[in-house]
């Protein structure tokens, strides 16, 4: 028996897991902050509900309402969004991301994941 989960592509299944902003503190030094990859803790979850090949499909990284390209991977409890292409975020500037999460039509009642942050780099 092997499970298989199939992410819906309804828009209204895609869901906000995590809203953040990433702030370059503009100290003056000129240099922009740039932003190649995200790690995200998932705390524990029913393997059965979403295996972890699922989150490959399913996990959207957003920036100031745009569509970052990006890869996925996870790792026991660690989501990890590889950015195709750097993100850069301006000396003195902030910018706001939003991860996405498209859940997928065979989540059991009761189902719950939870996002955090471990520390910051």
């Amino acid at each position: 028996m092997s499970d298989t989960v199939v992410a819906s592509t309804a828009e209204s299944r895609n869901v906000t897991a995590l809203t953040f902003s990433i702030v370059d503190k503009g100290t003056k030094d000129g240099m922009p902050t740039i932003v190649e990859a995200l790690e995200v803790y998932m705390h524990p979850t029913p393997k059965t509900a979403f295996m972890p090949e699922a989150w490959r499909n399913a996990v959207q990284l957003m920036a100031n309402g745009e569509t970052i390209f990006s890869s996925v991977s996870l790792t026991d409890t660690l989501l990890r969004v590889d950015l195709v292409k750097s993100d850069t975020i301006a000396d003195g500037t902030s910018k706001e991301y939003r991860l996405m999460v498209n859940l997928p039509d065979t989540l059991p009642d009761g189902f719950s994941v939870a996002f955090s942050f471990n520390e910051t780099t």
